[in-house]
This record gives C-alpha cells, sequence and structure tokens, in this order.
C-alpha cells in the first residue's frame, strides 16, 4: 500500500478467541503468536489481565528486548505468563541498527533481562543466523550476548528472505539470490550465496548456537571443528551434543 500502519486485535477478540479454545476445544496452555505482544498499552494489557483472571490457563507470549515493561509483565505473570521469548535476532549493535534496524543497546537488553529474572517465568532468547552481509565473526556477538544474559532457551533459527521483506531487497540487490526465488519458512539451510558466510559455516553455526551459548569457552576449539559438516565434524558434533544435554537436559533430534 505504499503505507506504514499497526495492526492488532482488541482485546476484546483475543478474548473471544480465548474463551473458545478453553471452553469449546478444552485447551490446557496457550501460546499467543504475535511477534510483540507488549506492543499493548498498560491500559490494553490490564484489561486483558482484568478478563483473563477468569480463565487461569498458562500461557507463552514473545516480546523484545527494548520493549519490556516491568509493570506489564508483571501483570500478565499474576494471570498465568509461564514463559516469555525475547527476539534478540543478533548480538552487534551496530549490525542490528544498521542491516536489521532494530535499534537498542546491548546495556538496554541486558538490564531488561533482568527484569524477567526476578519472576519465576521461564525466558528464552530467538536469534537469527545468516543476515545478508553477515559474517561468522559477526554472528559471534550473537553467541556472546547470550552468554551473557545466560536465558532459560536459546533459539537461533537461520534467516529466510521472505518477500516484502527490506532485508529480501538488499539480499537481491548484494546479488545474494535471484529476486524470483520462493522462500520457504524455517528452511535448515540458508537460500542466500553469500562469499563472506557460506551456506554450510551458516548451517554449521545454527547447529552448534547452544553449545557455544552453555558450553566453557574451553570447548570451543571443539565446538568449532563441529560446525563442519564431513564425518568428523558430525561425530565431533554428536559427541558434544550428548555433553550438553547431559548437562542442561535431554537430548532431541535437532541440534537447534
Amino acid at each position: 500500500t505504499g503505507k506504514s500502519y499497526f495492526r492488532k486485535k482488541s482485546i476484546s477478540k483475543v478474548m473471544e478467541d480465548i474463551r473458545y479454545l478453553a471452553d469449546e476445544m478444552k485447551a490446557e496452555y496457550l501460546f499467543f503468536w504475535a511477534d510483540n505482544f507488549l506492543a499493548y498499552s498498560r491500559q490494553e494489557i490490564d484489561e486483558f489481565c482484568e478478563a483473563y483472571a477468569d480463565v487461569k490457563l498458562p500461557f507463552f507470549c514473545q516480546s523484545y528486548p527494548a520493549t519490556l515493561d516491568e509493570y506489564k509483565f508483571k501483570r500478565l505473570v499474576d494471570v498465568g505468563l509461564h514463559k516469555i521469548n525475547m527476539g534478540m535476532e543478533h548480538g552487534n549493535e551496530e549490525f542490528r541498527k544498521k542491516v536489521i534496524k532494530r535499534i537498542y543497546s546491548n546495556n538496554k537488553a541486558i538490564e531488561q533481562a533482568k527484569i524477567l529474572q526476578n519472576y519465576d517465568v521461564q525466558y528464552g532468547l530467538a536469534n537469527i543466523v545468516g543476515f545478508p552481509k553477515e559474517t561468522p565473526e559477526l554472528h559471534m556477538d550473537t553467541v556472546r550476548i547470550n552468554r551473557i544474559i545466560q536465558p532459560d532457551t536459546s533459539s537461533c533459527s537461520i534467516f529466510t528472505p521472505f518477500h516484502g521483506t527490506p532485508l529480501r531487497k538488499l539480499a537481491v540487490k548484494l546479488g545474494y539470490m535471484n529476486d524470483d526465488f520462493i522462500a520457504p519458512a524455517n528452511s535448515e539451510r540458508s537460500l542466500l550465496n553469500m562469499p563472506n558466510f557460506t551456506k554450510d559455516q551458516i548451517y554449521g553455526k545454527a547447529r552448534t548456537f547452544n553449545l557455544y551459548v552453555k558450553l566453557p569457552k574451553n570447548r570451543w576449539n571443539d565446538i568449532k571443528k563441529a560446525e563442519n559438516n564431513s564425518p568428523e565434524g558430525d561425530r565431533i558434533w554428536e559427541e558434544l551434543k550428548q555433553e550438553y544435554f547431559g548437562k542442561f537436559g535431554e537430548a532431541k533430534d535437532d541440534g537447534h
């Protein structure tokens, strides 16, 4: 349309959907699929919490470090917030500002995360690797901020160049992809052909992300070897994965 706008459901419509899920579908847990649930105003959060107090189902929502508001957060915790995911996306301030257009400081993200630590709520950081213009060295800044914040869970998805997004236009402009390519959601491989960050490197960084975040730095040399998609790299990857899950949880089929 050539216009900027902000779209959100009214709280009354949200509650209409919730009551259907709770009463008719017998839901036991709710996941609010909104990029930033805390974009609602304090008044709207109050309205939601007053209505939701009768539902009493635990729920999950998402936000961004820059918009975390302790007043809103505490109100949501009081009515059932069980886990919140924060969209960190990238750990380098300048890259995040200039390329991703997310403008906030790392210090602010770290301070905001301390709010989450004051409540009995699980919290995670959502990260992305393989942005246009990114390099392996830049990606390690994302690892470092996750190591500082130490969320309960971290995820690292591979960048997807969806139609209509400025980052896709940038990728096409730089010659990393053809403009007519249809990007599937949540691809396990990068769709960009970047000279300074290859598809194999991006895949390796994604699959070893949590190893870098949780294991001590004296294991980083081994983790680096596990990035390689080779028999030797896969062997080291499997050994490190078992070590990781032995310390931090049960093993899963995927590595991210």
